[in-house]
């Protein structure tokens, strides 16, 4: 009879202490610091996606680790970063840039990494990127800039600001010359201020949230919008879908529109321990069913599609698996553009 008490005793302490798991995760990250590694400038919606997590996701985490920004421009160089050189612990996690399960596809030069082995954790949102033009460029539609051209700016090759020029110019026939070396939309802006660029493609979220008087026409004008489909904010913008004429065509504008719907999420760097990997899930879930985070979100214009982290993969996974034929298409393409 005293052995079957202590047994109860036993039972029962285990019962109610936290899981090992758990315990082991509030322990490593009691008192500690994560790192949120950022592909762009500060002043783009990737910052300030950073700047909500690190604000609502923290209290959901076992141990409450604080939350802390690392920029980094260059989507393959931020994450190059995260596969080789960051802590493979959990102390580091990033916002995926979106192009990179494309640029994997293309095995395009320079990538020292597998999307296929991050971590995702969850998706924040997808969003439309939309090409917008100053009032003042020589062309202000698609079929002027056919016969005038244009200048237009992004960060490198590797962005799809630059690629969806390149598709443009060469299946609609524009005249769009592409100008690298801005490190993100708060740069791109002011050069168009100051008239050193005449357009800039990047996400429509960025841009209504610093310019919302282009959404309407004022001063600059959205010509196209790059998505799977409109965003209703701007129902009569065509997408790049839409300027499709072959079947080739279409194939090769979805590849490029695909990496909207992964705009801003969530990953962890491939040797995080499950555990670890398990606890962030968990966390972000809990994060966005509570209801703050996604308040800010949608006070800042951030569509609400967010996704858990297995739905999340599935689409990196199917970008990063699109078939060889459409690839061939794109990389000639984007082989010929400058």
């Amino acid at each position: 009879m005293k052995a079957f008490g202590l047994a109860v005793v036993a039972v029962l302490a285990l019962a109610a202490s936290p899981a090992p798991a758990q315990d082991a995760v509030e322990k490593f990250y009691k008192g500690s610091t994560i790192t949120i590694n950022v592909p762009s400038s500060a002043g783009g919606t990737y910052g300030l996606a950073a700047q909500l997590l690190a604000q609502h996701m923290p209290k959901h985490i076992p141990g409450r680790p604080s939350i802390v920004l690392q920029i980094m421009p260059g989507g393959v160089k931020a994450t190059n970063y995260m596969a080789n050189v960051a802590a493979q612990d959990g102390s580091v996690i990033n916002l995926l840039s979106q192009s990179m399960p494309d640029l994997q596809a293309s095995k395009a030069k320079g990538i020292q990494f597998d999307v296929l082995k991050f971590h995702p954790i969850g998706l924040i949102a997808g969003l439309n990127g939309a090409f917008v033009v100053d009032d003042r460029a020589p062309a202000k539609t698609l079929d002027e800039m056919k016969v005038k051209p244009i200048l237009a700016g992004t960060r490198e090759r590797s962005d799809y600001g630059f690629q969806t020029v390149a598709m443009l110019n060469h299946y609609v026939g524009t005249k769009i010359k592409i100008i690298l070396g801005y490190d993100g939309g708060a740069e791109t802006d002011l050069a168009m201020e100051r008239g050193e660029l005449h357009g800039k493609l990047s996400s429509w979220l960025s841009i209504k949230e610093r310019h919302p008087q282009w959404g309407r026409g004022e001063g600059a004008r959205v010509v196209l919008q790059i998505g799977a489909e409109r965003d209703p904010d701007l129902p009569n913008v065509p997408t790049l879908v839409d300027l499709a004429k072959t079947d080739e065509q279409k194939k090769v504008f979805m590849f490029l529109a695909g990496n909207n719907a992964i705009a801003r999420g969530l990953t962890a760097p491939p040797g995080v321990p499950a555990d670890r990997v398990a606890a962030l899930r968990a966390a972000f879930d809990a994060m966005i069913k509570e209801g703050p985070f996604t308040a800010d979100l949608a006070k800042h214009g951030f569509p609400m599609n967010h996704r858990n982290w297995q739905e999340y993969a599935a689409i990196i996974k199917g970008l990063a698996e699109t078939p060889a034929d459409v690839i061939a298409l794109s990389e000639q393409v984007l082989s010929k553009a400058r």
